[in-house]
């Protein structure tokens, strides 16, 4: 009798282990997927960036903003008061609370206020210098502002320097961002 029914347990126990079997591996399978090539590329949507080979080539003019913002990255009194990241990508701030468009000349009256504030271990012509060429990237520049502001802003006075200022996908190749 107990041989009967050890018999059924280990024949019962064998068959819930035949049937859980393809439930677990099913539910420990990865998310994965297979492109037209074969290869295995993640369910959820990805950032992409443009391919910088595809790019146009940077002007001279435009290769020496992008220089004189790096000079001033690093040229900051503090750590990460300007810095440059890929573009297009969700910074810590995102949702931003307002997206304007500037123009050059804006761009430059900010970075001026922004270098002197900022850059104050820099002389003023190095400064000018730099603030000067940093701006002319583009023409125009999509600002994403995230002010940290209690009540809403008027901008009559302009933009508020204030709070975190991102310039959205220069030439294609980086997100700049300003901590004022």
């Amino acid at each position: 009798m107990i041989y009967k029914y050890l018999s059924q347990s280990l024949l019962m126990r064998t068959f819930l282990l035949v049937l859980s079997l393809p439930i677990l591996m099913a539910s420990c399978a990865s998310d994965e997927t297979s492109d037209q090539d074969g290869v295995a590329t993640d369910t959820l949507p990805a950032m992409r960036w443009p391919d910088v080979d595809s790019l146009p080539p940077l002007t001279s003019i435009q290769d020496s903003a992008f220089q004189a913002l790096n000079t001033l990255q690093v040229g900051t009194d503090e750590k990460n008061r300007l810095y440059s990241t890929f573009g297009n990508i969700n910074h810590s701030c995102y949702p931003p609370d307002t997206v304007v468009m500037i123009p050059q000349i804006e761009l430059l009256e900010a970075m001026n206020a922004f270098v002197q504030l900022h850059c104050t271990l820099m002389s003023e012509d190095e400064r000018n210098q730099l603030t000067s060429a940093s701006v002319l990237a583009q023409e125009y520049y999509t600002v994403s502002l995230c002010l940290n502001e209690t009540k809403p802003s008027t901008f009559e006075k302009g933009i508020p320097r204030s709070g975190k200022w991102v310039l959205t996908n220069v030439l294609g190749r980086r997100d700049v961002t300003l901590v004022w």
